[in-house]
């Protein structure tokens, strides 16, 4: 029953910010959205702090800067849209289940409308830098858990890349994205043990006909009208992965001998960055 009251009061704070352009209503809106975390996060006090921590004094900053671009940009932190997403895994290594769920789709919701009303036209560029910046990311995050971490807040950047085009379709896959992360996560995580495993990441990276590839595949149609020189950039590189997925698994799935990496350096600058093609 609280979960279900937390829901009703993130669609009410949606719809006031949806149909307000007032920065203290806004502001107010934050800070309930801090009070509903941490009344749902009661028990795991180092996140608890540190989320509080970080919302108030950017909160603060937002309500007394007056630059439109300055308060995107404090807001896009304030989300942990990539690449402003540098203090999530300090909220998300004290979560599990159901509250990592929330923090990285619910959470959220709320903020959309205001990142809609502030955004100008270098923002879709803005987004896919963070994009590409999480690709880069994920070579160097350790854990299960914080690879999913780091690919939902990549996905969240495609569906806000897709909202900045049409609302309608994207507050649509959005809703479809929450259900599935709903389900997903009830049956990969553990409230004891960090227990999400490969089949849980890949499905959020970008396996084929999951719910983050089709985020990403209307994102890019999207952008067909505009950027149609990213689009094919973007394109190109999602062409690669598909190969490069077939050939990591089927080296996984054998006794691949990894030597070859050490005897042959152009084999292994080549090839070795293809592989990992497929997380993107």
């Amino acid at each position: 029953m609280f979960y279900f009251l937390c829901f009703f009061y993130v669609f009410i704070f949606f719809l006031l910010n949806s149909f307000t352009c007032n920065v203290v209503v806004w502001w107010v809106v934050f800070l309930m959205m801090t009070l509903v975390f941490i009344s749902i996060n009661k028990g795991s006090v180092s996140s608890m702090v540190n989320y509080f921590m970080i919302q108030e004094i950017l909160g603060f900053t937002f309500l007394l800067v007056s630059v439109s671009w300055v308060q995107l940009v404090i807001l896009l932190m304030k989300v942990g849209v990539a690449p402003f997403h540098f203090w999530v895994f300090s909220v998300t290594n004290g979560l599990s289940g159901w509250s990592v769920m929330w923090f990285l789709t619910m959470q959220k919701l709320p903020f959309i409308p205001v990142i809609m009303y502030l955004s100008v036209s270098y923002f879709v560029y803005l987004v896919v830098l963070g994009i590409i910046f999480c690709y880069f990311q994920l070579f160097f995050v350790k854990g299960y858990k914080n690879m999913l971490v780091l690919a939902s807040t990549e996905s969240f950047s495609w569906l806000v890349l897709m909202i900045f085009f049409s609302l309608s379709s994207g507050l649509l896959f959005g809703l479809f994205y929450i259900i599935f992360f709903y389900f997903l996560l009830d049956h990969s995580g553990s409230s004891e043990l960090d227990s999400y495993n490969w089949e849980t990441v890949f499905i959020f990276m970008n396996i084929p006909f999951a719910m983050t590839f089709f985020v990403k595949f209307f994102s890019l149609i999207s952008l067909f009208s505009s950027y149609t020189f990213l689009l094919l950039l973007v394109l190109f590189v999602m062409f690669l992965s598909v190969f490069s997925l077939g050939f990591w698994l089927c080296n996984m799935s054998t006794d691949f001998n990894f030597n070859i990496f050490k005897n042959r350096s152009y084999w292994y600058w080549f090839c070795y960055p293809l592989m990992f093609l497929c997380l993107i």
